[in-house]
């Protein structure tokens, strides 16, 4: 939305196809970034708005030169840290990343105060426990970005198996951003129909299992990378949301106090999003066996808040 100005932590793939996302639609007046390669970013800068004149957007994009010009950003998007190599898991991150979050947040800290701050750096949901703790702000205004990818890798395998072309398909995946999530089949619809109308409890769950592994499929055949086009997407949605204050419900991971019966756990739930950030978190009336999922996910994430805590990270 014009006279809007948002920041991007890391060049990298993701960071640098965010970017593109939003600068291409024209989203915002100004995009600024910060990485710890300057002239990588710079040049990443100058590309990318060359890419945005083309669409016809006016988005202008530059390095961040003085943390002062954080204070006025409606949104900012953490995608610095190292990414995920095949055979590693997300827990294998913990301690790398959260030296690189605890370093910029640190720093940024005095300036965001009313700025939206989505976390995209794996393990998200840990890592945005740590961002929380750092910045101290309302829960509302820190997020993680994994239920809409997580939500859309799902849909995708929903629509490779009914075989069809576009259509509204609502997917609702829950939990931690890992091999925990939990895909609710029983609540996806495709054009308002449920999902177990249309096909069998056996074809539900092999969806629901494609989604858990969708991340590590991806990593398996790029071999020295992962993905990054539908996660730059994704939190791209989540931007369009906050600059538009359109109030979409989408999943998202948030502190929980008390919602579901835990407190004190980032972990992925539906909300309300809007410019304020988290508006609400809604609640899925889950059976036993969908409880015992989330229950273990919840779990997942805590035993690495534990390990944060061990560290004296937090």
């Amino acid at each position: 939305m014009a006279g809007q100005k948002i920041c991007v932590v890391g060049a990298g793939r993701v960071g640098a196809t965010l970017i593109q996302n939003l600068a291409n639609r024209n989203m915002c007046s100004e995009i600024l970034v910060r990485d710890n390669n300057e002239g990588v970013a710079q040049g990443m800068c100058l590309d990318i708005m060359q890419s945005a004149y083309i669409a016809g957007s006016t988005t202008t994009i530059r390095v961040l030169k003085d943390n002062t010009e954080l204070q006025d950003c409606a949104a900012l998007f953490f995608c610095a840290g190292s990414p995920r190599l095949p055979g590693m898991t997300r827990s294998d991150l913990l301690l790398a990343n959260a030296r690189v979050v605890s370093e910029v947040f640190s720093e940024f800290k005095p300036y965001l105060k009313k700025t939206i701050v989505v976390m995209v750096t794996n393990p998200l949901d840990a890592m945005l426990y740590l961002t929380r703790k750092i910045l101290d702000v309302p829960r509302e205004q820190v997020l993680g970005m994994a239920g809409v990818l997580d939500s859309a890798r799902m849909a995708h395998y929903i629509r490779e198996k009914l075989q069809m072309t576009a259509s509204e398909i609502i997917a609702p995946v829950i939990g931690s951003h890992g091999d925990l999530m939990v895909p609710l089949g029983r609540f996806a619809t495709v054009g308002g129909i449920p999902l177990p109308d249309l096909v069998t409890s056996d074809v539900i769950a092999d969806i629901e299992n494609r989604t858990r592994n969708g991340g590590a499929e991806i990593v398996g055949y790029l071999k020295n990378g992962s993905a990054f086009y539908a996660p730059a997407r994704a939190a791209a949605v989540m931007a369009e949301a906050i600059l538009k204050d359109r109030g979409d419900i989408l999943c998202a991971s948030v502190l929980l106090e008390g919602e579901y019966g835990f407190d004190d756990v980032c972990i992925g739930v539906p909300i309300v999003l809007g410019a304020s950030g988290c508006r609400k978190i809604l609640n899925y009336k889950l059976n036993d066996t969908e409880k015992a999922a989330f229950e273990q996910s919840v779990a997942s994430v805590a035993e690495l808040i534990t390990i944060l805590k061990n560290e004296q990270v937090v």
